[in-house]
């Protein structure tokens, strides 16, 4: 570039030269000092850029971000919260994939649930890939489906549980595929521990502000959900064993130092509770058969080697228990038609082989020292012979109709050897007041009945 410049500049002095025909020789100098200065600078220049490094702008420092000084405690990692997928993910899985890898068993072309057409062709492996399947996504069934197979009797549009809408074209053959079985161990339904017979009502007793509340879980239920779930436990309360009437006040005899102690298990229950589970005996307890004045030690004659031992149920139950369960019967035992001096051997007449009848079948078992227990001396005994009995057989005779007199009605029945069993012979037998002839004989000639 310097010696191109240099060529123009001369060749521009020379055509200067020729035009101005021989200028002076100072003026010549003097702009040919000047055009060579210029030219050097100019050469200078261009050297200097040619060789001159190319720079880079120097890069700004980034700044020194200052770490936290470490936690002195390392806290407790906090439980993962699951991520919900992207909004361009398919939908969830409904239901458990362990055992279910294979997707187009169920989800195949001909199968219940048809892949739709965007998906034909596609493995089972990939499924997963968009579709997730979050755990505890189908809720368990909280009772058991023993005889309730039929999932449409209570989950359905009028049932008891009306499913929700997402749910209105599944078919039953679909519940069992996302929605598993409670294990038993796991079911937290308590049996019903009362019969059910008669209480159908349960928010009659189950309710807020009746006897047991229901929990904030069961609010809105209704009667006919409560099955359902609870069943009928295989061990019922024990029978009220005695009458109700009058023996409201349960805990007057039921507590802790009552005749009967309750269990553990019924400490916080009060008197309201007893029947609603408590059902009386359709059978009661028998009647006391005999008079109760003057017996209140019941188990002087109640007991294992007393006169009548006591049933196992009813062991270790003490004198005062026994007038809470029995009455005494309205009918008595009937008194005795005779004395007892000298006939305590009842079972002599009365037994089946003895004088009289039989003893009633209520009465089988019962030995001589029981009679007495029920049966009392008669408040007027019957009335002695005024005669010796000796040589007077049979008594009919002379108690006659037309004779002595006729028996009364209760004898009607009885019989001459019945006679002497009840009647004994007078201790002092009035003498006949006058002597006995042969003129006399005929007693009837002067002592006539009429």
């Amino acid at each position: 570039m310097g010696k191109n410049l240099v060529m123009h500049w001369a060749a521009a002095v020379t055509s200067w030269n020729r035009r101005l025909r021989r200028p002076p020789s100072w003026l010549l100098g003097l702009f040919m000092t000047v055009g060579f200065a210029a030219i050097l600078m100019v050469l200078s220049a261009c050297d200097t850029a040619a060789t001159a490094p190319v720079s880079s702008p120097t890069p700004t420092p980034a700044p020194v971000v200052q770490q936290p000084p470490p936690s002195p405690t390392r806290l407790p990692t906090p439980t993962p919260i699951p991520q919900l997928p992207p909004k361009d993910a398919g939908p969830f899985i409904p239901h458990v994939t362990q055992g279910r890898e294979d997707c187009l068993a169920c989800h195949g072309p001909y199968v219940m649930w048809p892949v739709p057409a965007n998906h034909q062709g596609r493995p089972a492996d990939s499924c997963q890939q968009c579709h997730q399947s979050l755990p505890g996504w189908a809720p368990k069934l909280a009772h058991s489906i023993t005889e309730k197979e039929t999932c449409s009797t209570c989950h359905s549009t009028k049932g008891v549980a009306p499913l929700p809408t997402s749910h209105q074209v599944r078919t039953e053959k679909t519940c069992m595929m996302c929605h598993k079985e409670s294990s038993p161990e796991t079911v937290s339904a308590p049996a019903i521990v009362h019969t059910v017979q008669g209480r159908q009502s349960c928010t009659t007793c189950h309710a807020q502000g009746a006897l047991a509340a229901l929990p904030a879980s069961h609010q809105g239920r209704t009667n006919q959900t409560c099955q359902v779930c609870h069943g009928e436990s295989p061990r019922q309360p024990p029978l009220v064993t005695h009458k109700v009437a009058g023996n409201e006040t349960c805990t007057s005899c039921h507590q802790v130092e009552g005749l009967a102690p309750l269990p553990k298990t019924h400490k916080p229950y009060a008197d309201r509770t007893c029947v609603a589970c408590h059902d009386a005996a359709k059978v009661s307890p028998p009647l006391i058969q005999h008079p109760t004045a003057g017996r209140t030690a019941c188990t002087a004659c109640h007991a294992s080697d007393a006169l009548a031992a006591l049933p196992a149920t009813h062991q270790g139950r003490a004198d005062q228990t026994c007038r809470v369960c029995h009455d005494a019967s309205p009918v008595t035992a009937p008194t005795r038609p005779h004395t007892v001096q000298g006939r305590e051997a009842c079972s002599t007449c009365h037994s089946a082989a003895g004088k009289l009848r039989a003893l009633p079948v209520s009465h089988q078992g019962r030995t001589d020292r029981t009679c007495s227990v029920c049966h009392k001396d008669p408040a007027v005994p019957p009335p002695e012979a005024p005669h010796e009995l000796a040589g007077r057989q049979p008594c009919t005779v002379c108690h006659s109709k037309g004779w002595v007199g006729p028996l009364p009605v209760s004898h009607k029945e009885k019989t001459n050897t019945q006679c002497a069993l009840c009647h004994d012979e007078a201790k002092t037998v009035p003498q006949i007041p006058h002597q006995v002839t042969e003129k006399f004989a005929d007693c009837m000639l002067c002592h006539r009945t009429r």
